[in-house]
Formats: structure tokens, sequence, C-alpha cells
């Protein structure tokens, strides 16, 4: 116990970023910066490495997939790293729909056709494989 989690984020994005306050519970180190790790870490006063460590113990079961390994400590498998991953998931999708960016889609010899949505050409909407056309509905 003790520890205090380091990270070097090469694209400057968080697993879970959107729920998890990573800046508040780790210490953010460049790539370029890994070969002093050691003397960044020392660096960390007693004061801050506490806090690091609070906050970290307040969010660890976001980190772990209880619900997929098991429970470590008896906590709830509702509120574990898949449920966050869903979550996060559900807001991108979210957001990215009324942003108007483009959803996401298989290509053809990844199964689309095959009950997952596809791009319609042109204006028209998504709408999934199995679902008729208006060609269809009217036959």
């Amino acid at each position: 116990y003790g520890c205090i989690p380091g990270f070097t984020v090469p694209d400057g994005h968080h697993t879970l970023e959107e729920i998890l306050p990573w800046a508040n519970m780790s210490i953010m180190v460049s790539q370029a910066r890994l070969a002093q790790l050691p003397a960044i870490l020392r660096a960390v006063s007693p004061r801050r490495r506490a806090r690091l460590r609070a906050k970290l113990s307040c969010v660890w079961r976001r980190l772990w997939f209880s619900s997929v390994y098991g429970s470590c400590l008896g906590e709830d498998p509702s509120t574990d790293a898949f449920d966050g991953l869903m979550h996060v998931l559900s807001q991108r999708r979210h957001l990215a729909r009324r942003s108007g960016f483009p959803q996401f889609v298989l290509p053809q010899t990844c199964g689309a056709g095959e009950g997952f949505p596809r791009r319609a050409h042109g204006k028209e909407k998504l709408r999934d494989s199995h679902s008729p056309s208006k060609a269809e509905r009217h036959h």
C-alpha cells in the first residue's frame, strides 16, 4: 500500500477520464521525463502524497472489473470499471450524435448487414440492417 499512480499518456487522454479525477489522484510524467521518475516521486510532498492516496482510495473501484473477475473487498460490482466504461461510451455516443459526428460503422467484412447499424448513403439516416427499408415496407 502507499502507492501513487504515475502515468505517461502519449495522446493526452486517460482511460475513463470523463469520470475519474486523474489529476487529483496520480502523477503525470511526460515520456521525455520518464528517466527522472524516481526523483519526481521523491519530490512529492508528504501532504500531496496523502491527498493523492485519499482520492485514489475513493475511486479504486472504478479501476477493477469486479463484475467480471469478482469482488476484492465486497465492493458493489455495479460501480466497477465495466460500469464506468459503459457510462463513458454512452456519454460519448450521446455527444457524437448531438454534434453531428458520423456514427461508427463496421466494414462489410466485419459483419455489417448482420444486425449491425450501417451508414446510409446521402441524407438517409442510419437504420438497423434488419429494419425494413421504405421499398420493403410498401410491398
